[in-house]
């Protein structure tokens, strides 16, 4: 597992602007096999597991046994995840440590823990940092 930092740019709705950072975590071919490998064997056990549930049994297992392939593969296809996202808040100038789902993909709009103002992420343009 590769780690990786990317320069990105924090706005608000005022126009406000701050340096930020991303942090992605990169995933080799290996890790990539081994996530999409435990996603089948989940969906494959809870299959397993939804035989015991009467009527529902009918729906259940075909449904997670073909799920699990499915499931697999679009984990398989992930190369990368973003993690985190450090900055300064461009409103209220309070340090930012945002924790990003494993879903989230920039441009993002999220909000300023501290201060609860809406908040603008974006990549930077060609990588810089943007002087505020």
């Amino acid at each position: 597992m590769a780690s990786e930092t990317r320069t990105i740019v924090i706005s608000d709705s005022k126009g406000g602007k701050a340096v930020g950072t991303l942090y992605i975590r990169r995933f080799d071919t290996g890790e990539r096999l081994l996530r999409a490998l435990a996603a089948l064997g989940l969906m494959w056990l809870l299959a397993v597991l939804a035989v015991a549930i009467p009527i529902a049994h009918f729906v259940l297992v075909p449904a997670l046994l073909l799920a699990g392939p499915v499931v697999a593969w679009r984990r398989y296809r992930v190369t990368e995840q973003n993690e985190r996202v450090t900055g300064d808040c461009p409103s209220c100038g309070a340090p930012l440590s945002i924790e990003l789902d494993s879903s989230s993909r920039l441009p993002l709009w999220t909000y300023c823990p501290p201060a609860d103002d809406p908040i603008h992420l974006l990549e930077a343009p060609g990588g810089a940092g943007v002087r505020g």
